[in-house]
């Protein structure tokens, strides 16, 4: 598959907490080139039984122009920040489908998967059932808040979830 997308988002949170004018504007500009290959085999176990196996590999990159303005009447006053991001995502799978009879069946599986940004993270995850949500990889790297020029702290680059 291949994404091409742009967001031009300009909002107002705060309605003039920090100056009189503290509209921002937000930008994404996306490239996302991917795609899955699997192969799946039956094997017929005797006796209304039947077994189905899959192996497969998804392939995920994204390229990711970002800005953030501060803006008045959606006209651009100063750039807060730009980034550029390379996000390339791997994950090998494997299940077995096990069909005892026609109303029953048991499923296994296994996933693992390789997360890496241009901002150097690189994570291995082993997915058993659960579930991950990944954060933008700036804020996985971030140290200076852009505005104030506070530290702050980094998010993990993956976040676990049960769904």
């Amino acid at each position: 598959f291949v994404v091409s997308y742009s967001l031009n988002l300009f909002s107002n949170f705060t309605y003039s907490l920090e100056h009189p004018i503290d509209q921002f504007a937000q930008m994404d500009h996306r490239a996302v080139v991917g795609g899955k290959a699997f192969k799946t085999w039956f094997t017929d176990l005797s006796d209304e039984r039947s077994m189905q196996n899959t192996l497969g590999l998804q392939v995920r990159q994204d390229r990711i122009q970002l800005g953030l303005f501060n803006t008045a009447a959606r006209q651009i006053q100063s750039a807060v920040r730009g980034d550029e991001v390379h996000q390339t995502q791997v994950g090998v799978y494997g299940d077995n489908e096990v069909r005892w009879n026609p109303w029953f069946c048991s499923v296994a599986g296994g996933r693992i998967d390789q997360f890496n940004a241009s901002a150097t993270s690189a994570l291995q995850i082993l997915n058993l059932g659960k579930g991950f949500h990944s954060n933008d990889a700036r804020g996985t790297t971030t140290q200076v808040d852009p505005v104030t020029g506070r530290y702050v702290n980094s998010v993990p680059a993956l976040v676990s979830s049960r769904g």
